[in-house]
């Protein structure tokens, strides 16, 4: 009777979710985008790789659970298995800020080496200036047909 009853609740606070909130669209308030233009890079690359950590701690987690299982099973602890996958995220975290630096590091040093006066290639989208514009608009504005002079 009590799984019921807590299946009951479950279900019901799952459900409650699915409903339509109208008067949290009417409050006024505007979505804005989270832009970290402002930040220095350095918060930036911490921002990456924290996000990059967070990902990858499910994955890392499946892993090693399964790892762990087919190696020694019952050896580890759940404790110890989690602080493992932990430490599997915080490394691919670091080895991702370290490539991200490694190529911003190389880059910049390209940049540096170009020498005065040598010219600058830059690549543009492949349909017009705007990048997400598709092939119909570009056929649409470009049309080259012959205009219809009406004579046979």
């Amino acid at each position: 009777m009590k799984k019921r009853s807590v299946f009951l609740f479950l279900l019901l606070v799952f459900l409650f979710g699915l409903y339509p909130q109208a008067a949290a669209d009417d409050s006024g308030m505007v979505s804005t985008q989270f832009d970290m233009s402002g930040f220095p890079q350095w918060a930036r690359d911490l921002r990456r790789a924290e996000i990059v950590t967070f990902g990858s701690f499910p994955i890392m987690y499946l892993f090693t659970n399964l790892g762990t299982g087919l190696i020694a099973p019952d050896r580890f602890t759940t404790g110890q298995v989690l602080l493992m996958a932990a430490s599997g995220a915080v490394l691919v975290g670091i080895v991702d800020f370290g490539i991200v630096r490694h190529r911003r590091r190389r880059q910049s040093r390209e940049s540096e080496s170009i020498s005065p006066g040598t010219p600058i290639i830059i690549q543009r989208p492949l349909f017009g200036e705007d990048a997400e514009a598709g092939p119909q608009e570009t056929a649409e504005s470009t049309n080259n047909s012959v205009p219809d002079t009406g004579s046979p």
